[in-house]
């Protein structure tokens, strides 16, 4: 019984032997996995810092490169706001220029409004003036062509008178023998005084008779010369006189009136000249002759 129990014992510890071997062996190739294990955890955990450094490395680079381009893009828009900033600045500043201008404006075509009504105002005053006086100057017309035809009546009159005094003249120079001398004397006193009366008439400045006179005697010469020079001058003389007496308000027929009476006591000036030049070469050869 004993034996029988003993050889089972030995039997149940052959049996733990060989279990106990072969959990050994396990153990023993647990223990192999588990170093293998080890070693390919620690491979692992490697790889994993390793890509782990990659990783924090890449992420660093990443985050530099995003904050460099954070950084580069809020430096653009700030760039970007500044010119934007800039430009409505200007764009206000222009706008305040183009409305400052725009009210100079409105205010220039307000002053130019209220001008253009002075403007008109005095325009229609003026053209009432010009009425006004087109009036008169019509009147003036009317009493200047009545005086010219009351004055030229009285010119008929003195010019009657001149040949009752040219007849009354020949009728003494035929009585007591006057010389022509003598007679051209008298008729240019008596031309003298009537246009002297015809221009108090016009009432016309003396002086002006007097250079408008002296104008047709140096005419008269520089025909009788034949100088061009001196006649273009006299003409330009008469001229201008004839056109300052036409401003003054002389009517033009008795402008040329008065140029006819000049041209008259020009040419009897003339005659009187060669008569006492005559007479004094006459003079100046007496005593050669003796």
């Amino acid at each position: 019984m004993l034996e029988k129990e003993y050889n089972s014992l030995l039997t149940d510890r052959d049996r733990w032997k060989r279990e106990h071997g072969k959990i050994e062996r396990e153990r023993n190739a647990l223990r192999d996995d588990k170093d293998n294990l080890t070693i390919e955890r620690d491979e692992w955990i490697r790889k994993y810092n390793q890509i782990k450094e990659q990783l924090t490395n890449q992420l660093n680079t990443e985050r530099n490169n995003n904050i460099n381009t954070r950084a580069s893009e809020r430096l653009e828009e700030q760039r970007t706001q500044l010119a934007l900033k800039n430009q409505k600045d200007l764009a206000e500043e222009k706008l305040n220029n183009a409305n400052i201008k725009i009210k100079s404006l409105e205010e220039e075509k307000n002053d130019i409004k209220v001008e253009l009504s002075l403007v008109r105002t005095e325009k229609n005053q003026k053209d009432e003036e010009i009425r006004r006086i087109e009036g008169e100057l019509t009147n003036l017309r009317i009493e200047n062509e009545r005086e010219l035809t009351q004055k030229n009546n009285q010119l008929n009159e003195k010019e009657s008178e001149l040949k009752l005094k040219e007849e009354e003249i020949q009728r003494l120079r035929s009585q007591k023998e006057l010389s022509k001398e003598e007679l051209l004397i008298e008729k240019l006193r008596s031309e003298k005084e009537n246009l002297e009366l015809f221009a108090t008439e016009l009432k016309i400045e003396l002086e002006k008779v007097q250079n408008l006179t002296e104008y047709h005697k140096q005419l008269f010469q520089a025909q009788k010369v034949c100088s061009q020079t001196n006649i273009t001058t006299s003409e330009n003389n008469i001229a201008r006189t004839k056109r300052d007496l036409q401003n003054s308000g002389v009517g033009i027929i008795s402008i040329q009136e008065v140029c006819r009476k000049c041209e008259r006591i020009a040419q009897l000036n003339w005659e009187l000249n060669q008569i006492q030049q005559q007479q004094f070469e006459a003079q100046q050869e007496i005593p050669t002759n003796q």
